[in-house]
């Protein structure tokens, strides 16, 4: 099965693991995997890209790699409205910073981070896994 959703790469244009800002499709499946990106006191894109025709049902995760004691703030904007955002508090150890999201045709979507308590670089990553639908 060939690209269903028109936007995007086919798996494999990124780096090996298909890490960037764009959406990679396989068949009926697209993932985006920012990679570690630092991230200061100024809001940073983690993933930025625009859907083609089919429906993107996804999970969002977001995540830190470093134990700084830092909070960070996510985003998810689709055509450059806030869809979701929230703070991940460093004192709240194990919270998932985990949200289903449903990105309709022809958008143009985009996550964001900021250190809401340094302007020190800290790296973060983020996902998204998800399943495209032409309904």
């Amino acid at each position: 099965m060939g690209i269903i959703a028109g936007a995007g790469n086919p798996a494999g244009s990124g780096g090996s693991a298909g890490t960037g800002k764009g959406l990679n499709y396989i068949g009926a499946y697209a993932f985006a995997y920012s990679g570690e990106v630092s991230v200061n006191n100024v809001e940073t894109d983690l993933l930025n890209f625009s859907t083609g025709s089919g429906v993107i049902i996804a999970t969002l995760n977001f995540n830190k790699n470093t134990g700084d004691g830092d909070d960070i703030q996510y985003q998810a904007y689709v055509n450059s409205e806030v869809i979701q955002g929230w703070i991940h508090d460093y004192s709240a150890r194990g919270y998932r910073n985990i949200v289903n999201v449903i990105i309709p045709p022809y958008s143009q979507f985009k996550a964001t981070a900021t250190n809401d308590t340094s302007s020190t670089g800290r790296n973060v990553v983020c996902s998204l896994t998800a399943e495209v639908s032409n309904a």
